[in-house]
């Protein structure tokens, strides 16, 4: 399920549908959180930051991508038992 969330997300940053985007990534975010899914969430930062340069938001951008080193080391690692921002 979170993998469909984030499809969804990515497909309406391209149609700039900026909004619907974010409800999409949150979603997935979440939902990766809460099954255990961290595989894709270093894909989710990096969308949500992409979202944030689209939108003007370069601060949220920025503490977006700041989290993508993490979560790819803890997911590679598989020592994800320290919580991860956001």
């Amino acid at each position: 399920m979170p993998s469909l969330t984030f499809q969804l997300g990515d497909l309406s940053i391209r149609l700039q549908n900026y909004p619907e985007a974010r409800m999409y990534l949150e979603e997935s975010l979440a939902l990766s959180k809460k099954t255990g899914y961290k595989r894709i969430i270093p894909n989710i930062y990096k969308h949500l930051a992409e979202l944030d340069s689209a939108e003007g938001n370069y601060s949220l951008a920025l503490e977006h991508y700041k989290c993508i080193p993490f979560m790819t080391t803890a997911c590679l690692t598989r020592k994800a038992t320290t919580r991860y921002p956001g």
